[in-house]
């Protein structure tokens, strides 16, 4: 049987054909480019990601801050400063994300607002930092910003307003860190939206 056939008749008998088809034709010659194919896409789609290693731990207790580099999305450019709630930050391998669309979870919704950027974290270890990040955010020359406020949101299963309302100055808007610890768990993308109203 030839790929084409099995591409026939995944689609005119389903899923459970394919798995029949399987003991005929090494079926990795077409989950491998497929799983390729979809990793690539969803690479490109956030805008790719930044690592960098957080440093500090042990007996030196440094850093007590840290400055995020976001990857630059749709003419997007974002810079953050995290600090740490107590003493300093452990050797975590940090990784930023910014996309036109949500990281991690739904898009963010309300009414009227316009959701303009996603900016996600991710530590390989659980930090303790005092607030979410202070943020400069500098939009591409397509986004309006005369007579618009600007405010970020929270993801934490549900979008939650957490800054603003802040004004451009130029194509550039600038949050500072919000109050009270945050934890952010190991592994997992801790997630924010810039919107417009």
């Amino acid at each position: 049987m030839r790929r084409r056939d099995v591409v026939l008749a995944v689609g005119a008998q389903g899923i459970s054909r394919l798995w029949s088809i399987k003991r005929r034709m090494n079926i990795r010659h077409i989950i491998m480019p497929a799983f390729f194919l979809c990793s690539m896409t969803a690479l490109a789609a956030c805008g790719g990601g930044g690592s960098s290693l957080l440093g500090g731990g042990g007996s030196s207790c440094s850093p007590s801050s840290y400055s995020l580099q976001y990857p630059s999305t749709g003419g997007f450019t974002a810079l953050g400063q995290i600090n740490a709630a107590s003493g300093c930050f452990s050797s975590a391998q940090v990784q930023t994300y910014a996309s036109l669309a949500p990281i991690t979870g739904l898009p963010y919704y309300q009414p009227g607002a316009v959701p303009l950027l996603y900016l996600g974290v991710n530590f390989s270890v659980n930090e303790y930092a005092n607030g979410l990040p202070s943020l400069s955010i500098t939009m591409p020359s397509t986004v309006t910003t005369t007579g618009h406020q600007f405010y970020l949101a929270h993801y934490t299963g549900t979008w939650t307003s957490v800054a603003g309302p802040v004004t451009a100055s130029g194509a550039t808007v600038s949050f500072p860190t919000s109050n009270g610890n945050t934890t952010f768990f190991a592994n997992q993308t801790d997630e924010v939206a810039l919107y417009r109203i």
